[in-house]
């Protein structure tokens, strides 16, 4: 989004030529873009919220990093918040200026013709309907915005006990395994012991990244058991892997 001098002074000028859609297009250009980015960074936000509290009940040796990191992905967040919020409210002062000289302005060359007057009359009207509508509008986003947040808490907290219980199911998928399988138990060379646990490590390891994988796909929020080779990709994920 482009909030140069040269930008804004182009759309100006645009909005003093044809005094009636300009308006539209940008209320249509700045609120609808603003509020889908939002919507998105939001959702991201919430969905790495819900993965980084089941993640710290999950492992409690990260040193603090992975708290650090969520810090630094809101604090990145609201930086784009903040630049796009700065952007509308420097375009809804360019649009404000335009409204106001058509709204409350007198303009005394159009006094000695009555067609222009009429046409006047006829864009002020139309202007002022808008502007009802938009604060209508306005007031409906923000009545449902506040509805939302306890609903936006809640789901948070229901994406956290689902990866909670996605861990606690591995867990006691991983100990039956262990118990139908009582694998190398009666190998009495150490050295050999020692080449399985080594290998039990990087075969932990692998698992780690191939649950955070499948965790960050679920929690994505997009349908993944629409696509074949995404549903396939996040079952193999969850399989567990061994010699």
């Amino acid at each position: 989004m482009d909030i140069s001098p040269v930008a804004g002074g182009g759309r100006h000028e645009q909005m003093a030529s044809t005094p009636v859609d300009p308006p539209e297009d940008v209320q249509q250009e700045t609120s609808a873009t603003l509020l889908a980015k939002q919507n998105w960074l939001q959702a991201q936000i919430d969905n790495h919220r819900a993965e980084t509290l089941a993640e710290s009940s999950a492992d409690d040796g990260t040193d603090g990093k992975t708290e650090i990191l969520a810090d630094l992905e809101k604090k990145l967040v609201d930086e784009y918040i903040e630049k796009d919020k700065k952007e509308l409210i420097i375009k809804r002062m360019q649009m404000g200026s335009f409204l106001v000289k058509q709204l409350f302005e007198q303009s005394t060359s159009d006094d000695s013709d009555p067609a222009e007057k009429e046409k006047k009359a006829v864009r002020v009207k139309y202007l002022k309907d808008l502007l009802d509508k938009q604060c209508g509008l306005v007031s409906g986003i923000m009545k449902n915005l506040k509805e939302m947040e306890p609903k936006k808490e809640r789901l948070v907290e229901l994406k956290k006990q689902t990866f909670d219980q996605m861990r606690i199911n591995r867990q006691d998928m991983e100990t039956l395994h262990e118990r139908q399988n009582p694998k190398r138990m009666d190998i009495q060379d150490q050295e050999t012991q020692d080449l399985f646990e080594d290998l039990d490590k990087n075969l932990q390891k692998i698992t780690i990244v191939r649950n955070t994988l499948q965790a960050v796909i679920v929690g994505s929020g997009i349908n993944w058991a629409q696509d074949p080779a995404m549903q396939e990709l996040v079952l193999e994920m969850g399989k567990k892997l061994e010699l």
